[in-house]
């Protein structure tokens, strides 16, 4: 992140990790070599929350935009 980590959450499955940060964008890393796989934007302003649904890697943000988005941390895209 260009500005401060907000929040971070796991995968169940221990493979994917998640960070969101005041430079608006989402990182999807990948566990088993600490690689950042993808950088996706959608929020206008600092995204604050991350949370993953359990069993899934499907994921919701949010930011202090008042949004809510979901994004599918496999296709890097939000649904």
């Amino acid at each position: 992140h260009k500005l401060p980590a907000l929040s971070l959450d796991a995968t169940d499955d221990g493979t994917l990790l998640a960070t969101v940060g005041a430079d608006k964008s989402l990182r999807i890393w990948g566990l088993d070599f600490g690689d950042c796989h993808r950088t996706l934007y959608g929020h206008s302003d600092s995204v604050t929350d991350v949370k993953f649904v359990r069993g899934t890697h499907l994921l919701f943000t949010c930011g202090k935009d008042g949004d809510v988005r979901i994004w599918d941390a496999d296709r890097f895209e939000q649904v």
